[in-house]
């Protein structure tokens, strides 16, 4: 199980596209070259269709990759000892990386190391160009360092899984295309589970949440008092329905209490500023406001109940 990768700066992305291209349309369809590897130690257990449906030939195969001696002649240079004036000393610089970085954090795996750590090593062992190869990749940081310093890469891995992560962390996206099916995903998955969060609680003496606000007089957010300088929100971006939660007291409780906005829809600025007055309306005289914080599609209380 393998993946190859090349260098993907911007000022080289055309150049790039059209070597990949070129290299892959010199390759032979993976379906007729899955009998030359099958006899390899670790070849998946598992039906070719699978295997085929899996991949991305020939940068990317879930079966030990046939591609990988033509990608080093494609992309590699002949060695040449009597040429060759390769020279390092050791690397002794302390070496020391957080593992907040966004890259590091986008998915989890037993034996990842940040890639910026393993940045340091190929800087100062390969130049730009270089091929460098990882034969127990994990999730595929060493391919994402070289990529950032502008080496390709090999890498390989025993683990089916591995591999396809680290496939997913170095292949190219198109971010637009990328975003488009993911919302797509979330209208689906809304559509069909999203009755399971809806949730209505009414009992004697407490109004629903909708109920008790239009008793109250406003249109889906507490009205402002005359005194307090302060305008009711409109409902251009947002209105109350019967999905939302009633308000539940338990005497001397703190309370912290997130609620979406209607079907999730993002704030304006101004917007959230609306929002964050009404939230604070009731403050100081039905409740003692610790925190509130509204984000653009959703908002945290944490407050207490005050007594008469």
């Amino acid at each position: 199980m393998d993946y190859a990768t090349g260098s993907l700066f911007p000022d080289e992305e055309k150049q790039e596209k059209e070597q990949k291209d070129e290299f892959a349309a010199s390759c032979r369809p993976l379906a007729e070259l899955l009998d030359s590897v099958r006899h390899i130690e670790g070849f998946p257990l598992g039906r070719d269709g699978d295997i085929l449906a899996l991949s991305d030939p020939p940068y990317y195969t879930a079966c030990p990759n046939p591609y990988i001696g033509e990608f080093i002649k494609f992309y590699g240079k002949p060695y040449d000892e009597a040429t060759d004036t390769y020279e390092r000393t050791p690397y002794v610089s302390d070496v020391s990386e957080g593992k907040n970085d966004p890259v590091y954090n986008a998915h989890s795996y037993h034996t990842k190391v940040p890639h910026k750590a393993i940045m340091k090593y190929i800087e100062h062992y390969t130049k730009e160009g270089d091929l460098v190869f990882d034969g127990f990749c994990g999730s595929g940081m060493t391919g994402v360092a070289a990529q950032l310093l502008g080496r390709r890469a090999i890498l390989g891995d025993l683990s089916p899984a591995a591999t396809f992560i680290a496939y997913n962390y170095n292949a190219p996206v198109d971010v637009a295309e990328f975003e488009r099916e993911a919302k797509r995903i979330l209208r689906e998955v809304e559509k069909e589970c999203g009755w399971m969060y809806e949730t209505f609680h009414s009992e004697a003496g407490i109004l629903p949440a909708k109920k008790a606000m239009e008793k109250a007089g406003g249109a889906g957010i507490l009205p402002a008092k005359k005194d307090a300088g302060r305008m009711p929100a409109p409902l251009t971006e947002f209105k109350q329905t019967e999905r939302d939660l009633s308000h539940w007291q338990h005497p001397g409780a703190i309370f912290f209490v997130t609620f979406n906005i209607y079907q999730r829809k993002v704030l304006s600025a101004k917007s959230r500023d609306i929002v964050m007055e009404a939230v604070k309306y009731w403050d100081g005289s039905k409740i003692y406001l610790f925190s509130a914080v509204v984000m653009p599609d959703h908002v945290h209380m944490l407050f207490k109940l005050l007594t008469d």
